[in-house]
């Protein structure tokens, strides 16, 4: 059965929104907002050479000056160290703490468990399938983006809610 374009962007949104409701919940159980669970998830991906901002902003998809205060402020909390970089002393990359690495392994595990009631209902082959259609689409968006008054929407943008 295929829908038209409309309907099936409202089934992806509400199913978008179904889980952002339980990652939100899972996250507050940690003592997390969804934007510092993205930003210790980027960081532990960086490794032991740390994450400059100007790639956690990127990664994120936000503007540098956003990531610097919620830095500062997860800094403060003792959820991440801003140090210097061992390739290049003029800059300095953030790393997590201790503290850090614990509340993202602690809202992962979390995450896994609870989203893991609706997953588990797919068999293996239907969550390769929804993962591979999902790649293709999220492929699609960035290889097509669409114009908006006259100016090019992306998926980063759709994201943040830019394009209205």
């Amino acid at each position: 059965m295929t829908g038209n374009p409309s309907h099936l962007v409202r089934r992806v949104n509400l199913a978008g929104d179904r889980l952002r409701e339980v990652l939100d919940r899972s996250d507050s159980e940690n003592d997390l907002s969804w934007a510092r669970f993205g930003v210790l998830e980027t960081v532990s991906k960086s490794g032991g050479q740390g994450c400059s901002q100007t790639q956690l902003a990127e990664e994120l998809g936000v503007a540098e000056s956003s990531v610097s205060a919620l830095v500062e402020r997860m800094r403060r909390d003792g959820l991440l160290l801003r140090m210097r970089s061992h390739q290049d002393r003029r800059c300095s990359v953030l790393l997590l703490t201790e503290l850090g690495e614990a509340r993202l392994a602690s809202a992962t595990q979390s995450r896994d468990q609870k989203l893991s009631q609706w997953i588990n209902r797919l068999s293996s082959t239907e969550q390769r399938q929804l993962s591979d259609l999902l790649d293709r689409f999220l492929q699609a968006m960035t290889d097509h983006p669409l114009t908006h008054g006259g100016s090019s929407v992306e998926p980063s943008d759709l994201d943040r809610g830019k394009a209205a």
